[in-house]
């Protein structure tokens, strides 16, 4: 019996020294953290504040509305940017016209697709780093001999591409 109980003895210290070498490390993981600051470079229209509406007044035929006063908005683009402009979309009252656009930036125009000097003007570059105001002015031409006594309104859609 004591070489039975001598025999399993050795059999479990061979075994445990066998399984013991055999044994690996285990994978530890170690965690690293990263941050960063994206500063915007989309352009930001100002506040609402900054932001005039333009106004429109008849020619004496009455077949031609003109601004009198431009529309008025500020613009930061951080990186520069380039502005466009759109047609002008009529809103109320709306009349059967051919209505053109342009911006001013400064002493450079940029012209709406259906304005005629569009094809040589029609975009502007708005400086890196500053605050532009632009001036805004539209031009609708009744298609009939005339307009219509009423109120017209009208959108006009700028769009900065960074």
């Amino acid at each position: 019996m004591f070489r039975r109980s001598l025999l399993v003895a050795s059999l479990a210290i061979a075994g445990t020294c066998v399984f013991a070498s055999s044994t690996k490390a285990q994978p530890t993981t170690g965690d690293v953290d990263f941050s960063g600051v994206v500063t915007p470079s989309a352009c930001t229209w100002e506040p609402i504040n900054s932001k005039t509406p333009g106004v429109l007044a008849p020619n004496p035929a009455l077949d031609t509305l003109t601004t009198t006063i431009p529309a008025s908005i500020e613009i930061e683009c951080p990186l520069g940017a380039t502005l466009t402009i759109g047609d002008p979309v009529p809103g109320a009252n709306p009349a059967p016209s051919n209505d053109t656009a342009w911006v001013d930036l400064g002493a450079n125009t940029a012209y709406s697709p259906a304005h005629p000097l569009n094809g040589g003007f029609p975009s502007l570059p708005v400086p890196a780093g500053s605050i532009e105001n632009l001036s805004i002015s539209m031009e609708a031409i009744s298609v009939a001999p005339q307009f219509a006594a009423g109120t017209y309104t009208y959108t006009v859609t700028l769009t900065a591409t960074p």
